[in-house]
């Protein structure tokens, strides 16, 4: 019986935790999404104005 309640307890907190890492990784994501989306759409647009003034220049 205390095997079973202890393994009871071990698979819970396993799941718990796995529940917990995936809501951290989507934070994460999301985050990420957040900070490095807008700095990629910024570096697009750099690259486009960049490439045409020179074009413009050459």
């Amino acid at each position: 019986m205390f095997y079973l309640s202890n393994f009871y307890t071990n698979y819970s907190l396993s799941e718990f935790m796995y529940a917990e890492n995936v809501i951290v990784l989507t934070a994460f994501f999301i985050i990420i999404n957040l900070k490095i989306g807008p700095v990629v759409l910024w570096t697009k647009m750099e690259f486009k104005l960049m490439v045409m003034f020179l074009l413009k220049k050459g």
